[in-house]
């Protein structure tokens, strides 16, 4: 899905083929609060949407350098890092029992709770500072 979407946008779509493996790390880190936002409106929880500040950089002009931007309370992040410690607990148990068709899938989901959950903990803590 993610290879057709990179060749619909850009026909050397190839050049860009490194990042792939960031962007299927960061969409899986970020299913916990994707999946919470959707059962969220399908209970009709009404919640603002809150964009993210581009620090008004456009294009070459302006740095994010200097600027801050997070939540103070890290509460999803450890939401996330508790889910990769379980992931990489069911990796290591797939791979002791022999099944190894599932550990990649898993270690997937393993990198992507885990850097989340540690970039947003991190970022709350310096906010919090």
């Amino acid at each position: 899905m993610l290879v057709y979407a990179q060749r619909v946008l850009d026909a050397a779509w190839w050049r860009r083929a490194w990042q792939l493996p960031a962007i299927m790390v960061i969409g899986v880190g970020v299913a916990l609060s994707t999946s919470l936002a959707v059962l969220g409106a399908f209970a009709g929880v009404r919640c603002q949407f809150v964009r993210t500040p581009k620090f008004g950089i456009d294009g070459t002009v302006g740095s994010w350098r200097g600027k801050r931007y997070g939540e103070r309370a890290p509460w999803g992040g450890i939401a996330e890092l508790v889910l990769g410690l379980y992931c990489a607990c069911a990796v290591w148990l797939f791979w002791k029992d022999g099944q190894y068709a599932i550990v990649p899938f898993l270690a997937l989901y393993t990198t992507g709770f885990l850097a989340v959950g540690g970039l947003t903990v991190v970022q709350s803590r310096a906010v919090r500072a």
